[in-house]
């Protein structure tokens, strides 16, 4: 196979992301859910494995594009819609998998942080799995510049609302899903950094 062959396969997929798929976490998982789906970079291989995959954005602009990608890649573009990660327009158990790359750290608070949690939770059958990125300040308390209530400000000047062990308590992470793997933390020089969670639901 060729350079070009891999990269039109995989896409511009987050690179954790793409190490979860290269481990087989996807293997017999195949109703997937993107919550944020962006323009549509992540669901590429997705749909290049014939995998049925949902999205949601709150872009019309990036549900119109992904809509497009879909159909362009013998995806169903009717499971793309705007919607709000804490409202999910689906039923209970519906989804093999949730992907959730880099929002959770947009939620106003954390009772929003919560509701989005588990609206995850929700939608996620028995024994799914759940892959979640998002800004953090776990081992990285160096780089948050100031806090104000709930959210944070980091070096970079972004205002998010960062995982936390707080956070951990507040939604009773080992009550509902168990690891795969370490917590893993990125660092990104002294801008920002963000933590990985590789879940399955209990």
């Amino acid at each position: 196979m060729k350079l070009d062959d891999i990269n039109n396969f995989i896409g511009d997929i987050d690179l954790e992301l793409l190490d979860q798929l290269l481990k087989g976490r996807f293997n017999d998982r195949h109703r997937l859910l993107e919550i944020g789906c962006g323009q549509g970079r992540n669901i590429i291989p997705f749909l290049n494995l014939k995998k049925a995959i949902y999205g949601i954005d709150l872009d019309d602009k990036n549900i119109a594009l992904c809509k497009i990608v879909a159909t362009s890649l013998g995806g169903n573009p009717s499971f793309f819609s705007k919607a709000h990660a804490h409202t999910l327009p689906f039923e209970n158990g519906f989804f093999d998998a949730v992907i959730n790359c880099r929002v959770m750290h947009f939620a106003k608070n954390n009772h929003d942080f919560k509701q989005q949690w588990e609206e995850q939770f929700r939608v996620l059958r028995k024994g799914g799995f759940l892959y979640l990125s998002m800004d953090t300040s776990i081992h990285n308390e160096e780089i948050v510049q100031r806090t104000d209530g709930e959210r944070s400000w980091l070096n970079d000047q972004s205002e998010r609302l960062l995982l936390s062990e707080q956070l951990f308590d507040l939604v009773d992470l080992h009550s509902g899903f168990q690891l795969l793997e370490p917590l893993k933390t990125l660092r990104f020089d002294q801008d920002h950094a963000h933590a990985i969670l590789c879940l399955h639901k209990k």
